[in-house]
Protein backbone atom coordinates (compact mmCIF):
# COMPACT_ATOMS: atom_id res chain seq x y z
CA UNK A 1 0.00 0.00 0.00
CA UNK A 2 2.97 2.64 0.73
CA UNK A 3 3.67 2.42 -2.91
CA UNK A 4 0.64 2.38 -4.11
CA UNK A 5 0.20 5.87 -2.01
CA UNK A 6 3.74 7.05 -3.45
CA UNK A 7 2.66 6.20 -7.09
CA UNK A 8 -0.28 8.23 -6.72
CA UNK A 9 1.45 11.22 -5.32
CA UNK A 10 3.87 11.49 -7.85
CA UNK A 11 1.46 11.46 -10.18
CA UNK A 12 -0.54 14.26 -8.91
CA UNK A 13 2.80 15.94 -9.27
CA UNK A 14 3.13 14.69 -12.45
CA UNK A 15 6.70 13.32 -11.29
CA UNK A 16 7.85 9.33 -11.90
CA UNK A 17 7.83 7.21 -8.84
CA UNK A 18 12.02 5.96 -8.43
CA UNK A 19 12.58 3.28 -5.74
CA UNK A 20 16.30 2.42 -5.16
CA UNK A 21 16.31 -0.76 -3.13
CA UNK A 22 18.76 -1.75 -0.25
CA UNK A 23 17.29 -3.59 1.98
CA UNK A 24 19.58 -4.00 5.50
CA UNK A 25 23.38 -4.09 6.83
CA UNK A 26 24.02 -0.55 8.22
CA UNK A 27 27.76 -0.79 6.87
CA UNK A 28 26.43 -1.64 2.76
CA UNK A 29 23.46 1.37 3.35
CA UNK A 30 26.46 4.21 4.58
CA UNK A 31 28.69 2.45 1.78
CA UNK A 32 26.05 2.41 -0.83
CA UNK A 33 24.99 6.35 -0.35
CA UNK A 34 27.32 7.39 -3.43
CA UNK A 35 25.48 5.20 -5.74
CA UNK A 36 22.01 6.09 -4.52
CA UNK A 37 22.70 10.14 -4.69
CA UNK A 38 24.17 9.32 -8.67
CA UNK A 39 20.85 7.62 -9.52
CA UNK A 40 18.62 10.53 -8.50
CA UNK A 41 17.13 12.64 -11.21
CA UNK A 42 14.76 15.33 -12.46
CA UNK A 43 11.14 14.39 -12.54
CA UNK A 44 10.98 11.70 -10.02
CA UNK A 45 10.29 11.26 -6.44
CA UNK A 46 12.60 9.03 -5.06
CA UNK A 47 11.43 6.36 -2.50
CA UNK A 48 14.20 3.99 -0.74
CA UNK A 49 12.90 0.68 0.43
CA UNK A 50 14.53 -0.24 3.29
CA UNK A 51 13.75 -2.77 6.52
CA UNK A 52 12.64 -0.57 8.87
CA UNK A 53 15.54 -1.26 11.52
CA UNK A 54 17.63 0.77 8.76
CA UNK A 55 16.00 3.59 7.92
CA UNK A 56 17.20 6.11 10.26
CA UNK A 57 20.11 6.01 7.86
CA UNK A 58 18.66 6.81 5.03
CA UNK A 59 15.37 8.58 5.89
CA UNK A 60 16.94 12.14 6.11
CA UNK A 61 19.12 12.30 2.74
CA UNK A 62 18.25 15.28 1.03
CA UNK A 63 17.61 13.66 -2.49
CA UNK A 64 15.45 10.57 -0.69
CA UNK A 65 11.33 12.02 -0.43
CA UNK A 66 9.81 8.96 0.61
CA UNK A 67 11.03 5.65 2.77
CA UNK A 68 8.87 2.33 2.00
CA UNK A 69 9.41 0.43 5.17
CA UNK A 70 9.79 -3.47 5.12
CA UNK A 71 10.96 -6.05 7.58
CA UNK A 72 13.26 -8.33 6.05
CA UNK A 73 15.15 -8.72 2.35
CA UNK A 74 12.28 -11.47 2.07
CA UNK A 75 9.67 -9.42 1.45
CA UNK A 76 11.10 -7.10 -0.90
CA UNK A 77 11.71 -10.66 -3.38
CA UNK A 78 7.85 -11.17 -3.24
CA UNK A 79 6.70 -7.46 -3.25
CA UNK A 80 9.33 -7.09 -6.16
CA UNK A 81 6.48 -9.28 -8.23
CA UNK A 82 3.98 -7.44 -7.82
CA UNK A 83 5.12 -3.83 -8.82
CA UNK A 84 4.35 -2.64 -12.35
CA UNK A 85 4.88 1.09 -14.11
CA UNK A 86 7.57 2.18 -11.39
CA UNK A 87 11.17 2.44 -11.84
CA UNK A 88 13.59 0.17 -9.84
CA UNK A 89 17.13 0.90 -9.21
CA UNK A 90 18.27 -2.43 -7.45
CA UNK A 91 21.70 -1.73 -5.69
CA UNK A 92 22.02 -5.53 -3.94
CA UNK A 93 24.71 -7.38 -4.78
CA UNK A 94 23.34 -10.34 -6.73
CA UNK A 95 22.29 -13.31 -4.76
CA UNK A 96 22.60 -10.92 -1.13
CA UNK A 97 20.85 -13.39 1.65
CA UNK A 98 17.71 -12.49 4.01
CA UNK A 99 18.75 -14.00 6.91
CA UNK A 100 15.57 -14.72 8.20
CA UNK A 101 13.85 -17.09 5.57
CA UNK A 102 16.62 -17.47 3.38
CA UNK A 103 15.88 -16.24 0.28
CA UNK A 104 18.13 -14.41 -2.07
CA UNK A 105 18.05 -11.19 -4.33
CA UNK A 106 18.46 -11.76 -7.70
CA UNK A 107 19.89 -8.67 -9.43
CA UNK A 108 22.23 -10.40 -12.17
CA UNK A 109 24.02 -7.89 -13.93
CA UNK A 110 26.65 -7.64 -16.77
CA UNK A 111 29.59 -6.79 -14.53
CA UNK A 112 28.49 -11.00 -12.98
CA UNK A 113 29.39 -9.55 -9.44
CA UNK A 114 27.37 -11.87 -6.70
CA UNK A 115 27.92 -12.75 -2.93
CA UNK A 116 30.89 -15.18 -3.33
CA UNK A 117 32.86 -12.72 -5.88
CA UNK A 118 32.27 -9.17 -5.17
CA UNK A 119 35.27 -7.97 -2.61
CA UNK A 120 37.27 -9.72 -4.92
CA UNK A 121 36.40 -6.71 -7.63
CA UNK A 122 36.81 -3.70 -5.39
CA UNK A 123 35.20 -2.30 -2.56
CA UNK A 124 31.44 -2.01 -1.45
CA UNK A 125 30.53 1.10 -3.44
CA UNK A 126 31.85 -0.69 -6.54
CA UNK A 127 29.55 -3.51 -6.32
CA UNK A 128 26.58 -1.44 -5.61
CA UNK A 129 27.59 1.26 -8.52
CA UNK A 130 27.64 -0.97 -10.68
CA UNK A 131 24.93 -2.94 -9.78
CA UNK A 132 22.78 -0.12 -9.75
CA UNK A 133 24.03 2.27 -12.11
CA UNK A 134 26.30 0.46 -14.35
CA UNK A 135 28.96 2.23 -13.40
CA UNK A 136 32.09 1.69 -11.09
CA UNK A 137 32.14 4.90 -8.82
CA UNK A 138 34.66 5.54 -5.73
CA UNK A 139 33.54 8.39 -3.45
CA UNK A 140 33.38 9.30 0.12
CA UNK A 141 29.68 8.34 1.85
CA UNK A 142 27.74 11.45 3.14
CA UNK A 143 26.03 11.42 6.19
CA UNK A 144 22.22 13.04 6.81
CA UNK A 145 21.67 13.45 10.28
CA UNK A 146 17.93 14.83 11.65
CA UNK A 147 17.64 18.38 12.76
CA UNK A 148 16.61 18.31 15.85
CA UNK A 149 19.36 15.61 16.43
CA UNK A 150 21.34 17.78 18.62
CA UNK A 151 18.19 18.77 21.12
CA UNK A 152 17.49 15.05 21.12
CA UNK A 153 20.76 14.19 21.96
CA UNK A 154 21.04 16.81 24.90
CA UNK A 155 17.60 14.93 26.40
CA UNK A 156 18.30 11.66 25.16
CA UNK A 157 22.44 11.59 26.59
CA UNK A 158 22.48 13.88 29.96
CA UNK A 159 26.41 13.78 29.16
CA UNK A 160 26.65 15.12 25.72
CA UNK A 161 27.83 18.47 25.80
CA UNK A 162 30.21 17.86 28.41
CA UNK A 163 31.37 14.87 25.58
CA UNK A 164 31.63 17.62 22.89
CA UNK A 165 33.45 19.45 25.71
CA UNK A 166 36.15 17.21 26.20
CA UNK A 167 36.66 16.01 22.33
CA UNK A 168 35.86 12.20 22.97
CA UNK A 169 36.83 8.55 21.37
CA UNK A 170 34.47 6.53 19.60
CA UNK A 171 35.46 2.86 19.36
CA UNK A 172 33.28 -0.18 18.50
CA UNK A 173 34.57 -2.92 18.94
CA UNK A 174 31.92 -5.65 18.05
CA UNK A 175 29.83 -6.74 14.78
CA UNK A 176 26.82 -8.58 14.34
CA UNK A 177 29.13 -11.34 12.82
CA UNK A 178 30.74 -12.62 15.17
CA UNK A 179 33.94 -13.14 12.87
CA UNK A 180 34.55 -9.34 12.87
CA UNK A 181 34.27 -9.00 16.59
CA UNK A 182 37.19 -8.65 19.10
CA UNK A 183 37.13 -10.36 22.49
CA UNK A 184 36.05 -8.14 25.53
CA UNK A 185 39.69 -8.78 27.03
CA UNK A 186 41.10 -7.48 24.34
CA UNK A 187 38.42 -4.66 24.19
CA UNK A 188 39.39 -3.72 27.73
CA UNK A 189 43.27 -3.85 26.97
CA UNK A 190 43.37 -1.76 23.88
CA UNK A 191 41.00 0.76 25.60
CA UNK A 192 43.64 0.73 28.82
CA UNK A 193 46.53 1.61 26.72
CA UNK A 194 44.51 4.13 25.00
CA UNK A 195 43.85 5.55 28.41
CA UNK A 196 47.85 5.58 28.79
CA UNK A 197 48.06 7.81 25.90
CA UNK A 198 45.04 9.88 26.05
CA UNK A 199 42.87 11.79 28.43
CA UNK A 200 39.28 12.23 27.07
CA UNK A 201 36.52 10.29 27.14
CA UNK A 202 35.74 6.84 25.25
CA UNK A 203 32.17 6.51 24.10
CA UNK A 204 30.97 2.86 23.02
CA UNK A 205 28.99 2.13 19.89
CA UNK A 206 27.37 -1.55 19.27
CA UNK A 207 24.90 -3.41 20.84
CA UNK A 208 26.67 -5.39 22.70
CA UNK A 209 29.64 -3.47 25.12
CA UNK A 210 32.24 -5.05 26.04
CA UNK A 211 33.42 -1.82 28.37
CA UNK A 212 32.22 -1.24 31.91
CA UNK A 213 30.30 1.91 32.61
CA UNK A 214 32.28 4.53 34.44
CA UNK A 215 32.92 8.19 34.30
CA UNK A 216 35.05 8.04 31.93
CA UNK A 217 33.32 5.37 29.61
CA UNK A 218 29.85 5.53 28.12
CA UNK A 219 28.55 2.11 26.32
CA UNK A 220 25.38 3.10 24.26
CA UNK A 221 23.91 -0.23 23.71
CA UNK A 222 20.59 0.16 22.26
CA UNK A 223 19.85 3.21 24.15
CA UNK A 224 19.83 5.87 20.99
CA UNK A 225 18.53 5.16 17.50
CA UNK A 226 20.79 5.18 14.33
CA UNK A 227 20.18 8.59 13.50
CA UNK A 228 21.08 9.89 17.01
CA UNK A 229 24.15 7.59 17.15
CA UNK A 230 25.16 9.28 13.23
CA UNK A 231 25.22 12.54 15.28
CA UNK A 232 27.11 11.77 18.14
CA UNK A 233 29.71 9.74 16.50
CA UNK A 234 30.52 12.23 13.53
CA UNK A 235 31.31 14.95 16.37
CA UNK A 236 34.43 12.14 17.89
CA UNK A 237 37.68 13.51 17.68
CA UNK A 238 39.02 10.00 16.53
CA UNK A 239 37.36 6.05 15.76
CA UNK A 240 39.06 2.56 16.58
CA UNK A 241 36.73 0.04 15.46
CA UNK A 242 36.12 -3.54 13.81
CA UNK A 243 35.03 -3.55 10.11
CA UNK A 244 30.96 -2.74 10.87
CA UNK A 245 28.37 -0.03 10.41
CA UNK A 246 29.60 2.74 12.98
CA UNK A 247 33.05 2.21 10.89
CA UNK A 248 31.48 2.76 7.87
CA UNK A 249 30.06 6.16 9.34
CA UNK A 250 33.43 7.22 10.73
CA UNK A 251 34.36 7.20 6.79
CA UNK A 252 31.50 9.54 5.68
CA UNK A 253 31.94 11.75 8.92
CA UNK A 254 35.75 12.16 7.86
CA UNK A 255 37.11 10.74 11.62
CA UNK A 256 40.64 9.89 11.78
CA UNK A 257 40.12 6.01 12.31
CA UNK A 258 42.01 2.51 12.82
CA UNK A 259 39.62 -0.39 11.96
CA UNK A 260 41.16 -3.85 13.15
CA UNK A 261 40.10 -6.12 10.54
CA UNK A 262 39.93 -10.21 10.02
CA UNK A 263 39.43 -12.45 7.03
CA UNK A 264 35.92 -12.51 6.32
CA UNK A 265 34.20 -15.57 4.97
CA UNK A 266 36.44 -16.05 1.96
CA UNK A 267 37.85 -12.69 1.44
CA UNK A 268 41.38 -11.72 2.71
CA UNK A 269 42.77 -8.19 2.50
CA UNK A 270 39.40 -7.17 1.23
CA UNK A 271 38.74 -2.97 0.91
CA UNK A 272 35.05 -2.16 2.47
CA UNK A 273 35.37 1.67 2.19
CA UNK A 274 35.23 4.17 -0.68
CA UNK A 275 36.82 7.26 -1.23
CA UNK A 276 39.57 8.60 0.49
CA UNK A 277 39.73 5.83 3.14
CA UNK A 278 40.65 3.10 0.10
CA UNK A 279 43.62 4.69 -0.59
CA UNK A 280 44.50 5.12 2.82
CA UNK A 281 43.80 8.89 3.65
CA UNK A 282 42.92 9.28 6.92
CA UNK A 283 42.59 5.78 8.24
CA UNK A 284 44.65 3.05 9.18
CA UNK A 285 43.50 -1.11 8.86
CA UNK A 286 45.68 -3.36 10.54
CA UNK A 287 44.98 -6.45 9.74
CA UNK A 288 45.41 -10.11 10.49
CA UNK A 289 45.26 -13.01 8.23
CA UNK A 290 43.19 -15.07 10.52
CA UNK A 291 40.19 -13.63 12.55
CA UNK A 292 40.26 -10.14 14.31
CA UNK A 293 40.41 -11.70 17.13
CA UNK A 294 44.01 -13.18 16.88
CA UNK A 295 45.19 -9.41 16.95
CA UNK A 296 47.80 -9.23 19.93
CA UNK A 297 47.77 -6.25 21.74
CA UNK A 298 51.26 -5.60 20.93
CA UNK A 299 50.38 -5.38 17.18
CA UNK A 300 47.68 -2.79 17.89
CA UNK A 301 49.62 -0.69 20.35
CA UNK A 302 51.66 1.00 17.70
CA UNK A 303 48.72 1.81 15.33
CA UNK A 304 46.65 3.26 18.63
CA UNK A 305 49.65 5.77 19.11
CA UNK A 306 49.80 7.02 15.51
CA UNK A 307 45.96 7.33 15.60
CA UNK A 308 46.03 9.39 18.57
CA UNK A 309 49.17 11.55 17.09
CA UNK A 310 47.31 12.11 13.78
CA UNK A 311 44.02 13.69 15.90
CA UNK A 312 45.76 15.95 18.07
CA UNK A 313 44.58 14.14 21.30
CA UNK A 314 47.84 12.74 23.33
CA UNK A 315 47.37 13.16 27.05
CA UNK A 316 47.46 16.61 28.47
CA UNK A 317 47.27 16.01 32.27
CA UNK A 318 46.83 12.78 34.19
CA UNK A 319 43.67 10.78 34.71
CA UNK A 320 43.78 11.60 38.37
CA UNK A 321 43.59 14.85 37.85
CA UNK A 322 40.10 14.70 35.68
Amino acid sequence: MRIVQLARTARRRGLNLHLIVLCNQMGDLVAAEPAARNCKRDGELTAWVVCSDFAPLVRHLPYIDATVEITCPSEWILLERLIVGVKITNLHIDQHPCNWFGLHISNKTAFDIDFDNYYRRGNLLHAFSCQGLGVAIDERPRLACRQDSENALRSRLPSYDQLLASNFAAVNLTSTDASRSISREQAQALVKYVRELCSIPIVEFGLNPLLDEDQDTVPLGGALELDLQTTLLSSASFFVGVDSGFAHIANAAEIESLILMGRYRHFVNHMPYSGPWSHGQGCEILRSPHLVSDLRLDEMRPAVARLIERAGTCRTEPMAAR
